[in-house]
């Protein structure tokens, strides 16, 4: 056998690529050599041993009765302990994240293995009102999750039914909280299968409204296929070239997207020879192998061309429409009647510049400039003022998501109907007229009715899907450094998200920065406080949403990417939509589309989602940044996230509920409060943390926070002027690793670590940081959140099996397979006679016996952490002291550095078979 640099070659294993097990650890430490801390012992001349554990994530738990369990002893239920009844109900933690298996009936999958009935699953556990259930449902046939009728219920109450449980990747349930707080010792949980089957499920139990979510299946963002982009630290674009990228085969140059960004494509002449099985078979998996590659070559930051989508309801059509009064409860709610008052002799955002990057805005004539909806069509930039611009150009959609008559960037944002019967998003028009509708006694009126509309079409339509509301992420960096180079805009609004942690996309936010412009982004609608992009980057301000009675809206994500809320509505409480500007068909009930452009007219509807609380604050900044100029006191981006933090801007009392800051950042948007801000001219000196709250696991160390002083003095310096207050689970340092005291310089850069043996015994350790600061008494404030772990000896992912896989693709009989031994929470495995060579070692469970390992749904470990697998050296000593750890949950995009697209498990061998069966048929 030999042994190479598997890294270097670009090319992975066999055995292994088509399941999109793919390197990302290389160049970052990759296996070989002995002296990686393993234990090596002695070994023999037939082979060696190689042995090591299994570790479970806490709070794992694995259904009672699952297929795998049932086929393992003897295809009988008798021996089990099942859970399919209120009596034999299976106790959970809280939190909880748990791997079942269901179907309604028995039979035999394709391949000829049984699989059982089991149409009931009972659990009990103490949740308490508010805490969140997280469904996933994964279909272990061929068959459509749509032909699965499964349901959920807790105590007597369906939390949903009818198919409602498979709509989307994830769905999420709230405990209501009309649920007696006295019962929560005893709640019974209940999934009952009655149509299809048989299907793998992760349930998820969150305390506090979603603190803890759990992905079962491997990220797989969609992505411009054969597209990326470059920045590096060279500052521009010719200088790049000098580089040497401008003759590197393997790149073609498409554009400069802004200061040391480049959107490049991989070349159609550039072959696939050196491509994995997996990436021959899916262009996506060979744009990463690709992507990989370049990082390797080049030493350059080269990113995925992901994609943007909005984050918004479809329109509800039926609400009552205008006028009804309380189509204007989102801007009572805000003061914003208030707030006018206060701008009569300066205008309500009269010459501010807002820069709407969406899907464009609505036209009846969608193949000129102009002709907008009736409440837009005064605060629209004149298309002259555009062409005056460096960059002429307001349709920044690209590619196959340019639908448009006019192929390319070009200059008209109009919103062009979909291709086919699909409806046609107008969700830029909705944005657009929440921060600018005119007030023309007829409609709906923004709360900076004076202000001019930028409207930056960055959204389009994915052909494949035909899903509207779909952007490159390219373009959509194109946007932001197009708009930062114009004097005319003052504020980005970003009502979208979807993407990853991005270099290039901070590269160009920090530009937009520099340059003035206040970027305000939707938080996110996952309803849990996983961070969303744009809104947790860096400088950013982001808006979670609240629905009519001031509670937080049941979608708003919170957290990292939430700094304040505003409305966003709720349409699944009556009418909770904000209602704006769109679409309506003249004299028909029927949805704008393709079909019907000739009968296109101005119209309305509701919808609801952090996209339409962004906007709020847009339309806020408006008014502010107008006043300062007549007062001649301009609020500034960094003005206005100074008085944000500093709770001028908003309120944390009524309307809005239970104020939490984790849950709601500096609070409630307030307009009046923050035109008073404005007009006092004050520029508090204040210190934000990023990330400004921290969700973290009991492991967590040297968890780095970033501290940005914002203040009117340049280059500021601030001390801390008292005692710093940790809690005493967690230990907080300086960057260079020294505790923080009274009189010395407050550090740029914060380390955090977890100290676990500390840790309450609870459900959740939540903490504040507090230091305090400057010498007008104020204190930064970082709450810090650890899901407390439960005893290890409770933890069960079931029965597992492990595959030694050989990196050589010569099928010479390496490979092995083992199952684990599981006792006290934790499995152990031990390999005999391993020759010498380079491996990969996996474990995985099969819970519906459908004969694949490790699907979605089913708990995985790769070594030595999952999403970043290493290759092992074994010599000729033998290898003991090998650790990884299993979970259902798959890790996120941050976590892995580049998505796994089609991994869809390792089909299970027989244990004398692994090369033939794994290698084989995994080529």
């Amino acid at each position: 056998m030999t042994n190479r640099n598997v890294c270097a070659s670009g090319k992975l294993i066999a055995g292994l690529v088509a399941a999109g097990l793919l390197l990302a650890g290389c160049g970052g430490g990759g296996g070989g050599g002995s002296d990686d801390g393993l234990s090596r012992g002695d070994g023999d001349d037939s082979g060696v041993d190689v042995s090591g554990i299994i570790n479970v994530v806490s709070h794992t738990r694995v259904d009672r009765d699952y297929a795998d369990l049932w086929r393992d002893k003897s295809s009988s239920w008798a021996t089990i302990v099942r859970n399919n009844s209120v009596e034999t109900a299976q106790s959970l933690p809280v939190p909880a994240i748990v791997g079942g298996y269901l179907s309604e009936y028995s039979g035999s999958y394709d391949n000829g293995r049984a699989y059982p009935a089991d149409d009931k699953d009972y659990y009990s556990a103490a949740l308490q009102p508010g805490d969140s259930i997280f469904l996933q449902v994964f279909p272990a046939t061929g068959e459509s999750p749509e032909d699965v009728n499964l349901s959920v219920m807790v105590g007597d109450q369906e939390l949903c039914g009818d198919g409602a449980c498979i709509e989307g990747e994830v769905v999420r349930m709230s405990l209501p909280q009309t649920m007696a707080e006295e019962d929560s010792d005893k709640r019974t949980i209940r999934l009952a299968i009655s149509g299809g089957g048989p299907v793998r499920y992760v349930l998820t139990l969150a305390p506090l409204g979603g603190v803890l979510s759990a992905d079962a299946s491997w990220p797989e963002p969609e992505m411009a296929v054969n597209e990326a982009i470059i920045t590096t630290d060279v500052g521009s674009v010719q200088a790049l070239s000098a580089a040497g990228l401008s003759q590197n085969p393997d790149i073609e140059i498409l554009r400069s997207l802004g200061p040391r960004t480049l959107h490049v494509r991989r070349p159609v002449s550039v072959t696939a020879q050196s491509l994995s099985a997996s990436a021959k078979d899916d262009p996506r998996q060979a744009t990463v192998e690709w992507i990989r590659k370049l990082r390797a070559e080049t030493g350059a930051t080269v990113e995925p061309n992901y994609v943007a989508t909005l984050l918004a309801t479809d329109p509800a059509d039926d609400l009552p429409g205008f006028p009804d009064s309380d189509n204007s409860w989102n801007l009572k709610m805000i003061k914003v009647n208030e707030a006018w008052l206060l701008t009569t002799t300066s205008g309500a955002g009269t010459g501010v510049g807002v820069a709407v990057m969406d899907t464009g805005l609505f036209s009846p004539t969608p193949d000129s400039y102009g002709s907008w909806h009736d409440d837009l069509e005064a605060n629209v930039v004149v298309k002259s003022a555009v062409e005056q611009g460096e960059l002429k150009l307001l349709d920044f959609v690209s590619g196959d998501y340019d639908v448009d008559s006019n192929s390319g960037p070009d200059i008209n944002p109009a919103t062009p109907p979909t291709p086919g019967s699909s409806m046609t998003s107008f969700h830029g028009t909705h944005v657009a007229g929440i921060v600018g509708a005119r007030d023309n006694t007829f409609g709906t009126v923004g709360i900076a009715d004076e202000a001019t509309l930028f409207p930056y079409r960055v959204l389009g339509v994915n052909r494949d899907t035909g899903e509207d509301g779909s952007g490159k992420v390219s373009d959509l960096i194109d946007a932001i450094n197009a708009a930062a180079a114009r004097n005319d805009v003052d504020v980005i609004n970003l009502s979208l998200g979807g993407l990853p942690v991005l270099d290039s996309l901070q590269l160009a936010i920090d530009n937009a920065l520099d340059k003035g412009k206040l970027v305000v982004a939707a938080g996110g609608n996952s309803g849990n406080a996983l961070p969303v992009y744009p809104a947790a980057n860096r400088g950013v301000v982001g808006v979670g949403a609240v629905n009519r009675s001031g509670a937080r809206a049941s979608y708003s994500s919170f957290g990292q990417s939430v700094d304040l809320v505003a409305p966003g509505g709720d349409l699944g409480t009556g009418a909770d939509g904000i209602y704006n500007a769109w679409c309506d068909v003249a004299n028909s009930d029927e949805l704008c589309n393709a079909s019907n452009v000739d009968g296109w007219t101005s119209g309305y509807a509701y919808l609801a989602g952090t996209s339409m609380s962004a906007p709020h604050v847009s339309g806020v900044y408006a008014l502010m940044h107008r006043l300062g100029e007549q007062n001649g006191v301009p609020v500034t981006q960094d003005r206005f996230r100074a008085l944000m933090i500093d709770g001028q801007l908003t309120t944390i009392g009524e309307p809005l509920q239970n104020y939490d800051l984790v849950v709601h950042g500096a609070g409630l948007l307030n307009a009046n409060a923050a035109v008073m801000a404005a007009l006092d001219g004050g520029f508090p000196t204040v210190v934000s943390a990023h990330p400004r709250v921290l969700f973290l696991d009991e492991n967590a160390s040297d968890v780095s926070v970033e501290l940005e002083v914002l203040s009117e003095m340049p280059s500021p310096s601030l001390d801390i002027t008292g005692v710093v207050e940790v809690p005493d689970w967690l230990n907080l340092t300086d960057a260079g690793g020294d505790g923080l005291t009274a009189n010395q310089a407050l550090p740029s850069e914060l380390r955090l670590s977890v100290n676990s043996k500390a840790l309450p015994d609870d459900r959740l350790a939540n903490g504040l940081i507090t230091i305090p600061y400057g010498n007008e008494g104020r204190a930064l404030d970082i709450p810090v959140i650890v899901l407390v772990p439960d005893d290890p000896v409770d933890r069960d992912a079931g029965r597992h099996m492990v595959f030694l896989i050989d990196a050589d693709d010569s099928g010479d009989g390496s490979s092995q397979r083992v199952d684990a031994s599981f006792q006290s929470g934790r499995y152990t495995f031990s390999f005999k006679n391993v020759e010498p060579g380079e491996y990969f070692l996996v474990s995985g469970t099969d819970l519906d016996n459908n004969g694949k390992l490790a699907e979605s749904g089913e708990a995985y470990a790769e070594y030595p952490i999952t999403g970043s697998p290493r290759l092992i050296t074994v010599e000729d000593r033998s290898l003991s002291g090998l650790e990884m750890t299993t979970s259902f949950r798959r890790p996120t995009l941050s976590e892995m550095g580049l998505p796994r697209y089609g991994f869809e498990g390792y089909p299970v061998p027989e244990r004398s078979n692994v090369d033939q069966s794994v290698n084989k048929q995994l080529k």
